[in-house]
């Protein structure tokens, strides 16, 4: 086990994405990367998420698995479970990739690809507050889609061929049987969730040409739920096809999954994760947090200079 202080080479890695990744969800931070993204404490079992996992504060996992979609790519799998506290870990594995931890560390859990190593892998400080804001900034963005109840299910239909937004109540989509989103193919649908409690339970969520107008329908990986200011937030009996954003929330997710990422204030529960990275464009309430370019220059040209001097 080593001791090391990896926060700079943690915000150097997730630099690196952003800059490469900016028309691929980089709009989410640090988060982009990460299947589940927790602000808060993170308490799940029995489970697992496919991809990556990040919790700024402690994480309590019971049979848990991280990062099984890797399997097919274990070389890009980097820093897989990242806890920013404690970590009791007991039953399991992380399939691919190394897990960081800042606290303490108990449990029996197996990790057969990569290493355990205490220390920081990240700003979760930063990626907070940037997530928070981010929230509250596309919160306030103005609708430009139709929203209507049709006896007890949601449609939502924009025609933007960039962004959509949406704007519904968390008391509304809560009574609600099902979601049908209709917006054009390559589009990003942004659906504001206003109240301080919300649920999505015992409901479907699809895609479909509604207005049956041929600009094909949105995909999953576009789409992003962003409950401003819910402070509880109820996933049960759903398969959620896209990304939540619930920076403030307590998510209690049981029986049920997520086609997309998950950020979440706390998050208890047996809901699974599903490795479909936010893949949307959204203004950015600020500047996304990253290091400098000339900084990222001098690391990539010091790590050529050490590579050809071990050459020699």
């Amino acid at each position: 086990m080593k001791l090391i202080n990896r926060t700079l080479a943690g915000s150097l890695f997730a630099g690196l994405v952003v800059l490469g990744s900016a028309a691929h969800g980089a709009v989410l931070s640090f988060a982009s990367n990460y299947n589940i993204y927790v602000l808060g404490n993170m308490t799940q079992w029995n489970v697992d998420s496919e991809g990556r996992v990040a919790v700024a504060g402690d994480a309590s996992l019971t049979n848990y698995g991280v990062g099984s979609k890797f399997s097919s790519n274990p070389s890009s799998a980097g820093d897989m479970l990242v806890v920013g506290g404690n970590l009791s870990y007991n039953g399991g594995e992380v399939h691919y990739g190394n897990l960081v931890y800042g606290g303490t560390l108990s449990g029996n859990f197996g990790i057969p690809h990569g290493t355990t190593t205490h220390g920081s892998a990240m700003d979760f400080a930063t990626a907070n507050n940037y997530l928070t804001s981010a929230s509250s900034y596309w919160g306030g963005m103005a609708s430009n889609g139709a929203t209507t109840n049709q006896w007890g299910g949601i449609q939502m239909v924009g025609t933007d061929p960039t962004l959509n937004i949406f704007t519904l109540s968390g008391a509304m989509l809560g009574s609600s049987w099902g979601v049908t989103i209709d917006a054009p193919a390559g589009s990003t649908v942004l659906v504001n969730v206003t109240g301080d409690s919300a649920a999505m339970q015992n409901m479907g969520l699809n895609f479909q040409d509604l207005n049956s107008d041929g600009t094909g329908t949105v995909v999953r990986n576009n789409v992003i739920y962003n409950f401003v200011d819910a402070t509880s937030l109820t996933l049960n009996g759903v398969g959620v096809q896209g990304s939540i954003l619930a920076p403030k929330a307590t998510v209690n997710f049981n029986n049920g999954n997520i086609d997309g990422q998950l950020i979440a204030g706390t998050l208890i529960g047996t809901g699974e994760a599903h490795n479909y990275l936010f893949q949307g464009n959204l203004p950015a309430p600020l500047p996304i947090p990253e290091p400098s370019s000339a900084l990222l220059v001098g690391l990539a040209g010091g790590m050529l200079a050490m590579r050809r001097k071990r050459s020699h």
